[in-house]
């Protein structure tokens, strides 16, 4: 029943913009909603102050009332975790807002989820936030980088990078949290490939 909902309120669009609960920009979730038209998912607190039509998913903890997809305060998964489970096959860009800056623990598991996603329904997410982290499936992606950039991957991965940046790769394969995709300059257009999801950090500060 919560999938046919879902996917009812998600109808054919290929992308929707996810809300969390902590602290959602939503001056930027009104500007990204006007671009993209796309539909809104609030996940519990996220659907607090937010001005659009949305569907809102969770046990209501930081909500203080009742989603309309509801979740007993009394299960062994997170509000995003269950909402994830009913993600049609359609959807193929997330912009998500309201997920980081938190409990660490949380953005730790939040951070599992989306990569996973990314893993298992080839889903491109951007999380908006202080450093923007956009999380691409495997493959291959050309990019177009301007300043310092950091890679990150939750498992093991060969990756390779080339194009106009500092730093190249030629398909190097590096444990989890590599070090060594830490802090590369782009000048251009950068070409990507990892045969996992990878996060690509646009720092904007030290």
């Amino acid at each position: 029943m919560h999938k046919k909902i879902v996917k009812d309120h998600l109808g054919n669009k290929d992308s929707l913009i996810l809300v969390g609960p902590i602290h959602p920009d939503i001056t930027a979730i009104e500007k990204k909603h006007l671009e993209t038209k796309a539909p809104i998912v609030c996940i519990d607190g996220g659907a607090k102050n937010c001005p659009f039509p949305h569907l809102s998913i969770g046990d209501g903890d930081s909500l203080g009332r009742s989603c309309e997809i509801s979740f007993s305060a009394e299960k062994d998964f997170t509000d995003l975790e269950g909402f994830i489970q009913n993600i049609p096959d359609n959807i193929k860009y997330i912009h998500a807002f309201g997920f980081s800056g938190g409990r660490f623990d949380h953005l730790l598991v939040v951070l599992g989820n989306f990569f996973n996603l990314a893993d298992s329904n080839r889903i491109c997410i951007q999380m908006y936030g202080r450093d923007p982290l956009t999380i691409l499936p495997l493959g291959d992606h050309d990019l177009e980088m301007s300043g310092t950039f950091s890679l990150l991957t939750l498992s093991e991965a060969k990756v390779s990078i080339s194009g106009d940046c500092q730093y190249t790769l030629d398909s190097a394969t590096l444990p989890p949290f590599s070090g060594n995709l830490l802090s590369n300059i782009g000048r251009g257009k950068i070409h990507l490939s990892s045969n996992v999801a990878v996060g690509v950090i646009n720092v904007r500060g030290n």
